[in-house]
């Protein structure tokens, strides 16, 4: 009777061993896969200003894309500094004309929205005779396309990185990059898929062939282009993957 006992309390304490060992073993692996994750994020900051392209890219919805971006207001914001560096800042010409010619392009596709404007009266021809009015007057008009401001930015300006000056001022776009990441992460079965990642930062519309070879030779070394993520807790082999 009481080798039976020792039997069973030997049992006992073998499994709780087994136990807390894999529960570590989980552990490691977590804490692995989130180092892992913070590295990506800070190797994707040269991506910020193009956080929603590389969502899309990733298939994250734009509903999704819209929830992490959060209020609308950021996008109003957004759009009023790129009316008033227009209005401002920029040579001209500042016209009714060249606005309606704008938003009737591909990038914007504004057609019924560009024979409004053209339409009403009450918006002058010619946006220099009271630039300060007009501001307001376009603000509210183009409020309903608010969220397109980038592409009419730069159709407007002529020069992406006055976009990403706006942006960063506005609104924090590493943070939506963070979020767009865990996303992607979060819609993974269990290994993310860095050549998913990698092919979205070379596709024509984000087309960083730097940052895609910078990526590739990084990660290929530490192993995890060829060997799933959770392979060990450290890398393959043992690897540190700091």
């Amino acid at each position: 009777m009481a080798e039976a006992c020792v039997a069973k309390q030997e049992l006992l304490e073998q499994e709780r061993e087994a136990t807390e060992q894999a529960g570590s073993t989980t552990k490691n692996m977590a804490g692995a896969q989130t180092k892992i994750f913070s590295q990506l994020c800070e190797d994707l900051h040269p991506l910020a200003a193009q956080w929603r392209t590389l969502g899309t890219q990733l298939n994250i919805s734009a509903a999704e894309q819209n929830a992490i971006e959060g209020e609308k207001n950021r996008c109003q914001n957004c759009l009023e500094k790129v009316l008033q560096e227009w209005l401002t800042e920029s040579e001209g010409p500042h016209t009714k004309a060249l606005l309606v010619e704008v938003l009737k392009k591909k990038a914007l596709g504004q057609t019924r929205l560009a024979g409004e404007i053209s339409r009403n009266k009450d918006i002058p021809d010619d946006f220099d005779t009271n630039k300060e009015e007009s501001l307001k007057v376009l603000s509210d008009k183009l409020s309903k396309i608010a969220h397109k401001y980038s592409p009419l930015g730069i159709q407007l300006l002529d020069d992406p990185d006055i976009i990403s000056q706006i942006e960063s001022r506005v609104i924090d776009v590493e943070s939506y990059l963070t979020q767009i990441l865990k996303k992607w992460r979060n819609n993974q079965d269990g290994d993310l898929p860095l050549s998913e990642l990698l092919e979205a930062v070379r596709s024509k519309t984000i087309n960083n062939q730097k940052l895609a070879r910078e990526l590739e030779d990084k990660w290929t070394q530490k192993g995890f282009l060829v060997a799933p993520l959770e392979a060990a807790a450290d890398g393959p082999d043992g690897m540190d993957i700091n």
